[in-house]
């Protein structure tokens, strides 16, 4: 044991199948799964496949690359 767990980023790896099957499949391998921008996924969908999500983008909008782009990102993500 490795004293942490691995996770895979599901927007990377088996493009070729929709994010569900993808989500699955990374799940089926023993991995915990990582999303991007959760607003366009089938959330109740990704929930059913009983995947162990590592982390997600949380924020929709907004950029850390200037003070108005920051408190943007900080907004959407509490949201």
């Amino acid at each position: 044991m490795t004293g942490f767990e691995l996770a895979v980023c599901a927007e990377m790896v088996f493009l070729d199948l929709p994010v569900e099957q993808r989500v699955q499949r990374i799940t089926d391998l023993g991995f915990q799964v990582e999303i991007w921008d959760w607003t366009r996924k089938d959330i109740e969908a990704l929930a059913r496949t009983g995947a162990t999500f590592s982390s997600m983008t949380g924020y929709v909008t907004g950029t850390l690359a200037d003070p108005d782009g920051a408190d943007d990102l900080l907004r959407t993500a509490e949201q």
